[in-house]
């Protein structure tokens, strides 16, 4: 009986050491200009098993010190989580931490900085 189930373990052990999720979150895209509301998107990618919704994705403060972003909602689209925040952006540089802990991903936390181009106000007056 031993022989036969050290091959059955062996095998099980093989299979938990493989890789069981594959989400990524990409880089985070400032699409408002300072003197408006924070609207940015990250895109995300996930394995054929794996789901997000926004009632699982969180923006939090940094650890790096930079200003926070502030009070945000959260909106996911098939290809993008979304953010949009509740007050006009003042700093040129923030910082914040999206975490996903959603029940069918991997739990992943990740920080941004976010850099939000002066210029581009200047250019859209």
């Amino acid at each position: 009986m031993t022989r036969t189930l050290l091959p059955i373990v062996a095998l099980g052990g093989g299979l938990a050491a493989t890789p069981a999720a594959a989400l990524e979150l990409g880089e985070l895209t400032v699409h408002s200009n300072p003197g408006q509301p924070l609207r940015a998107s990250i895109a995300y990618a996930l394995a054929p098993n794996e789901m997000l919704s926004n009632t699982c994705v969180s923006i939090g403060q940094s650890t790096s010190g930079l200003p926070s972003i502030g009070g945000t909602t959260i909106s996911i689209t098939e290809r993008a989580i979304i953010i949009a925040g509740d007050t006009s952006i003042r700093e040129p540089m923030l910082g914040t931490r999206v975490t996903v802990n959603c029940p069918y991903t991997p739990n992943l936390s990740r920080e941004y900085m976010l850099f939000v181009d002066p210029g581009n106000a200047a250019q859209a007056n």
